[in-house]
């Protein structure tokens, strides 16, 4: 279920000096959906996590908002950018500064499912996958995607399989996607992949299709993947 800015469990929030998962997602004049988006994180059945904002020098009052909803969840940790860099550079500034152990980078305009980040720790400890992908729930103002972004089956895919969908399986039964927002992801293995790449396009800045490259080094250098068919993510 959704629950659009309604914060379910009046608990109070602790913060988490090592956690398990850190949730980072970058924010740029879109005051009108944090809420929205941060009670989607605050509505999980998972605790264990860190919630990090990077702004991207946002015009509006994004900021105020963020240090606002800090004092209720010290969880929240804000990045601020003195100049605005783009959507690549703020999502890598804030996977490098994250603690979680899995890191997850959804955009601030979306939500997640509430046991979505449970399902994803549970999958990816018990076989230690790097990477999961879990299936998307469109909006009815998408009409040109499908309902659903359906993973079809729950299955793991290891080296080398993973490259060699990577070359031949584009579109094939949705096998590879070039969505960020819709993978769990190992640290370790999303800071090997930027160790792998090329500094040039490390700092590049990007507000269009900077999902896809990354994607495709997360595919050629993960260990392990897993297919998740559960909708934990709200587009």
């Amino acid at each position: 279920s959704i629950n659009e800015g309604k914060l379910l469990n009046k608990v109070k929030f602790q913060k988490i000096e090592n956690p398990k998962i850190s949730v980072i997602t970058s924010v740029y004049n879109q005051n009108q959906y944090i809420l929205r988006f941060l009670r989607s994180i605050q509505n999980q059945f998972f605790d264990d996590i860190e919630i990090v904002f990077v702004d991207d020098c946002s015009k509006d009052n994004s900021v105020e908002l963020i240090k606002k909803y800090q004092k209720e969840d010290p969880r929240i940790r804000l990045i601020k950018h003195k100049n605005n860099r783009g959507t690549l550079i703020s999502r890598n500034d804030g996977i490098i500064a994250s603690k979680g152990e899995y890191i997850m980078i959804p955009d601030v305009d979306d939500m997640l499912s509430e046991n979505n980040l449970y399902n994803c720790y549970e999958t990816a400890k018990l076989n230690n996958y790097e990477m999961i992908r879990f299936n998307i729930y469109i909006g009815e103002q998408k009409v040109f995607f499908d309902k659903i972004v359906d993973n079809l089956e729950n299955r793991p895919v290891y080296q080398p399989e993973l490259t060699t969908y990577l070359f031949y399986g584009l579109g094939y039964l949705k096998q590879i996607d070039f969505n960020l927002s819709n993978k769990f992801i190992k640290r370790d293995a999303y800071i090997r992949a930027l160790n792998s790449m090329n500094e040039f396009y490390l700092n590049q800045y990007m507000t269009n299709l900077e999902d896809g490259t990354m994607n495709y080094i997360l595919y050629r250098t993960a260990k392990s993947f897993y297919f998740l068919r559960k909708i934990g993510y709200y587009y």
